[in-house]
């Protein structure tokens, strides 16, 4: 029986640091990302990811219905 709870409580933790390491690089790719914006803003530059979502919303639009 102690075994069973020993078993629960590592795969508990586990668990738990793996949600934390998930987190966390979520965190890092975020904070790169603003990163990134603010830098192209300071340069006077439109933003990379805007720039790059434009052109798939102009490219995309031949494909919609009734244009």
């Amino acid at each position: 029986m102690i075994e069973g709870v020993l078993h629960g409580l590592v795969r508990l933790w586990l668990i738990a640091l793996g949600a934390a390491v998930v987190i966390l690089i979520m965190v890092v790719a975020l904070g790169i990302a603003l990163l990134s914006v603010v830098w192209s803003l300071l340069r006077g530059r439109k933003p990379a990811a805007f720039t790059v979502f434009n052109q798939f919303r102009k490219s995309s639009q031949q494909f919609r219905a009734g244009q």
